[in-house]
C-alpha cells in the first residue's frame, strides 16, 4: 500500500504542476498583443471569425470567441496529457509491485515451509 499511495501522491503532484502551467500558458497567450505604436485590435490568437473584429462590438466578440475557443480545446489537450501521464506512473508503480512479488517469491514459500 505504501508504494501505491507514494506513486498516487506523486501523480498528484505532476498533475498539478501541469495545470498550473496550462492556466499560466493560457493566461499569457490570451493576453492582448497591442502596443503603443500599434493600436490596430489583433486577436490573441489568429483565427478565422466569420465577423470584422477590428470595430466595436465585434471585436469583443471575436475576443470572447478567441478565448472560449482556446480554452475548451487547450483543456482538451490538457486533460488527454494528463490521463496518459497518470497512467504511465500508474504502469511505474504496478511495474515496482510486480519487481518487489518476484524479488521475494522465494521467501514466502520458505516461510510456509518452515511452519509446517
Amino acid at each position: 500500500m505504501s508504494v501505491i499511495s507514494r506513486y498516487l501522491r506523486r501523480a498528484r503532484r505532476y498533475t498539478f504542476i501541469f495545470w498550473v502551467q496550462w492556466a499560466v500558458c493560457l493566461i499569457l497567450e490570451s493576453s492582448s498583443k497591442r502596443t503603443a505604436e500599434n493600436n490596430l485590435r489583433e486577436m490573441p490568437i489568429k483565427m478565422w471569425v466569420p465577423f470584422d473584429t477590428t470595430h466595436s462590438p465585434y471585436y469583443e466578440l471575436g475576443y470572447a470567441y478567441n478565448i472560449l475557443s482556446c480554452i475548451i480545446v487547450s483543456w482538451h489537450v490538457a486533460v488527454t496529457d494528463t490521463l496518459f501521464f497518470v497512467i504511465v506512473i500508474q504502469m511505474t508503480a504496478q511495474f515496482e509491485l510486480l519487481g518487489h512479488s518476484l524479488r521475494t517469491r522465494g521467501l514466502d514459500y520458505e516461510g510456509i515451509q518452515g511452519e509446517k
